[in-house]
């Protein structure tokens, strides 16, 4: 029965020490916290606020964190054709989108699924302007006509010392 009621004191002051050290600590942290704000200079804020909440890169700044571009896109081209004497002049209004790994606009589409600091492998896609008729020239007669198309495929790049190496595939 003695060893009972010791058991039954030590539990209480175990009890009420628990409580007075929880309290203390929970007081430092409350006070602790509010005099570096004050002290801090705010350079300082931003390096503890940093360091304590780190921001995460968004996941799709590489793709949707680009610019816009307006502008012309024009070309005056003479006629591959043996036996034609035209010369074309193309002219159009140029609008693109660039971010880190996509490119849309007129002169085509890039998107780069693959990148490191020397390499890259892209889809890309283009539009073939380079149409003909068999009336262009007397040694197209009997081919047939071949339409504007857009093509897809893959490219690649290969940053070198001095350059860049490109290769890509269409069809």
């Amino acid at each position: 029965m003695l060893l009972r009621d010791y058991l039954r004191r030590y539990d209480v002051v175990m009890l009420v020490a628990g409580l007075g050290i929880c309290s203390a600590a929970l007081f430092m942290v409350l006070s602790s916290g509010s005099a570096y704000a004050q002290t801090a200079n705010p350079g300082q804020r931003e390096l503890i606020r940093e360091q304590v909440n780190p921001q995460e890169e968004d996941a799709l700044k590489p793709w949707l964190g680009g610019d816009w571009q307006i502008g012309a896109w024009g070309s005056i081209s003479s006629n591959p054709y043996r036996g034609a004497d035209s010369t074309d002049l193309d002219a159009l209004p140029m609008l693109a989108y660039d971010a880190e790994r996509l490119h849309i606009g007129i002169d085509g589409i890039d998107a780069k699924v693959w990148t490191n600091d020397f390499a890259s492998v892209s889809l890309i896609g283009n539009l073939r302007m380079e149409p003909f008729d068999s009336g262009d020239s007397p040694y197209l007669n009997g081919l047939k006509d071949r339409d504007m198309a857009y093509e897809l495929g893959v490219g690649g790049s290969l940053r070198l010392w001095r350059g860049e190496l490109q290769a890509s595939y269409l069809t």
